[in-house]
């Protein structure tokens, strides 16, 4: 995860790479809320082992480690 600088629009924030330090996939952007501004601020692993990525507008993501899809998890707003 990379923190965007002050005024700088990253809403593709997250990205894997491989162990050749080669991309291997960007987070796509979060289609829920209206906000232009919308950076995952965090990623956490859950009780249930599972990848969560946070973002900006309340809605937490589960992220798929291996291709970087999300799905929706809950809404925290």
């Amino acid at each position: 995860m990379i923190e965007p600088p002050p005024g700088v629009l990253f809403n593709r924030n997250v990205l894997a790479f491989t162990g050749a330090a080669e991309p291997a996939w960007q987070i796509e952007e979060s289609p829920h809320g209206t906000e232009r501004d919308k950076p995952y601020v965090g990623i956490t692993r859950n009780d249930d082992d599972e990848l969560i990525a946070s973002n900006w507008n309340g809605v937490d993501y589960r992220l798929n480690p291996e291709s970087g899809r999300l799905t929706v998890k809950a809404f925290q707003k």
